[in-house]
């Protein structure tokens, strides 16, 4: 189960260091499109803490799937403070990022059971149509 989603969850920044370091491209010729596989919400407050270290492993690996988003989070940042950097030099490169926010009810990494798949196909589904219009109108450009 460990791919490139342990490292980069959101390989965009990747893509984007790759294309213009080994492709010899110019940051105005690049073009990302980042389709995301959902995003959870893990808030953590001061004053409130698990009652044990198992509460972050068992029986859903809160600690893995905080990882995984965080790691998807920041990606984002990097992107949009680059963005920012090169826009202030007149130079910018398109970028879009279409995600689920699946809120606090995420589906576990391994999950493979038909309701799993059938809701991931759903959440794909509205993700398409509600986004459809947005896609079209990021890759013509």
């Amino acid at each position: 189960m460990i791919d490139g989603g342990i490292f980069a969850n959101d390989p965009a920044l990747i893509g984007l260091l790759e294309a213009a370091d080994k492709l010899n491209q110019e940051i105005e010729q690049i073009t990302i499109l980042s389709l995301g596989t959902g995003c959870g919400r893990h808030i953590i407050k001061k004053r409130w803490r698990p009652k044990d270290l198992f509460y972050w492993l068992l029986p859903k690996p809160r600690l893995l799937d905080m990882i995984l988003d965080s790691q998807a989070q920041i990606t984002e940042q990097y992107i949009a403070f680059i963005r920012r950097i090169f826009a202030s030099t007149g130079k910018e490169f398109g970028y879009l990022r279409v995600q689920h926010d699946m809120g606090g009810d995420t589906i576990d990494l391994n999950a493979s059971s038909k309701k799993d798949l059938a809701r991931l196909e759903a959440i794909g589904g509205e993700l398409s149509k509600s986004n459809l219009q947005k896609i079209i109108k990021f890759i013509k450009q």
